[in-house]
């Protein structure tokens, strides 16, 4: 935390993260943790983010960008919707981002069943500063 450093390696779920109000996606590799194929022989990519004080991290699941819902129900709610939103509001709260979502997500679900489990998880440096000057 205090270089400000961020070590990524993900099994098929990437990572955003926004810097400057653009968002962008580090992929994770496409095996699995296990991997029974074989694919992932020399290990998972590592990937080194040089975080600044305003960046905001998100982790997710498959959950939320799997899921089908809109007007016919067939869409995928996708990892560039997800990715819009954060983008159009990297200058609020974490807090405020992720109550967004929530609401977005029930919205595109509609009266569709849930296909997977959600989870996101979202911080930033600056936050976590606050955070910890307030206790």
């Amino acid at each position: 935390l205090e270089q400000r450093i961020l070590w990524y390696s993900g099994a098929q779920n990437a990572l955003l993260f926004v810097r400057d109000g653009e968002c962008q996606r580090i992929k994770g590799n496409k095996c699995s943790i296990g991997d029974p194929t074989g694919e992932c022989s020399d290990g998972f990519h590592l990937h080194r983010i040089d975080l600044r004080t305003s960046d905001k991290v998100y982790l997710y699941s498959d959950g939320l960008i799997h899921q089908f819902g809109g007007a016919s129900g067939r869409k995928k709610f996708s990892n560039a919707q997800l990715m819009n939103t954060v983008r159009a509001m990297s200058a609020q709260s974490a807090r405020d981002i992720g109550a967004r979502l929530g609401e977005q997500q029930r919205e595109w679900q509609g009266a569709h069943a849930q296909t997977d489990d959600i989870v996101l998880i979202g911080f930033s440096i600056d936050q976590q500063q606050q955070a910890e000057k307030a206790a």
